[in-house]
């Protein structure tokens, strides 16, 4: 099977001379798979059961790279390890995984799953503002070509008259009839309080920090925050990385 989603390489070799400010650093494919060896590591230790693991990325600020790092996970997860993979995408600007992926001419049509009303203490697409009565928010899900990954999409929609919206419990119940692994591109802290909300329901926390631009104080409060709700912190991804040594010198060390 294969992912045509911008697939990270796997190739050997001295790291890349990335880190424009303006620029996402990548998830290659080895560092993808040590960081889902980690996660699936962790969950077990805490005698969880792998057939139904949710992940969350989240980073301090905005722009620190938390949606390629995401997608490059579950695009990785998706073609090693063969589980039906969801991203979940909470992350502003709305929908912006899907459009990705619909602009490279990635996204095969609706998957031929069930709406799922988002039963999750988040903020709604338009803002909490706009909450009126008999509207809710939804999740949509769009299959990447033939692959087991999957991108939500949300969207408001009238639910039926009378019907309760969906509990926590009901909502993730939902999702592990459909799902083995649900990846999430949340928020950064800084804008939005829906990480804090979802990280104790997570089997996995991931935080993403911009290298060289994150000071060590901001970094160390979103460890703190998450930490205090009781997220399960597995990992952290050191985004933008530079190598300041030159690439001819790298090569003979």
């Amino acid at each position: 099977m294969t992912v045509d989603f911008e697939l990270p390489s796997a190739e050997a070799g001295p790291p890349p001379q990335r880190g424009a400010p303006d620029g996402p650093e990548v998830l290659t494919a080895q560092e993808a798979l040590k960081l889902l060896y980690l996660t699936y590591r962790s969950v077990k230790a805490r005698g969880r059961k792998l057939g139904f693991v949710r992940v969350l990325f989240v980073s301090a600020n905005r722009g620190e790279g938390t949606s390629t790092i995401a997608r490059d996970f579950a695009l990785v997860a998706a073609s090693r390890a063969h589980d039906r993979v969801l991203l979940m995408d909470l992350a502003m600007p709305v929908n912006g995984q899907l459009r990705r992926a619909q602009t490279g001419g990635h996204i095969s049509g609706l998957a031929d799953i069930p709406s799922i009303e988002l039963g999750l203490p988040v903020e709604r697409p338009q803002g909490p503002s706009d909450d009126a009565d008999g509207v809710a928010t939804w999740l949509r899900f769009h299959r990447v070509r033939n692959s087991s990954l999957f991108v939500s999409e949300r969207h408001e929609a009238a639910k039926p008259p009378g019907e309760e919206p969906p509990g926590m419990a009901e909502f993730w119940e939902r999702m592990r009839q459909e799902f083995e692994l649900v990846v999430i591109d949340c928020p950064s802290i800084s804008e939005s309080f829906d990480p804090i909300m979802l990280a104790s329901q997570m089997d996995a926390v991931v935080l993403v920090v911009a290298a060289e631009s994150t000071r060590a104080p901001v970094a160390q409060n979103l460890r703190d925050r998450i930490a205090e709700v009781g997220g399960p912190i597995v990992g952290v991804v050191l985004n933008r990385r530079r190598f300041h040594i030159p690439e001819f010198l790298y090569r003979r060390l």
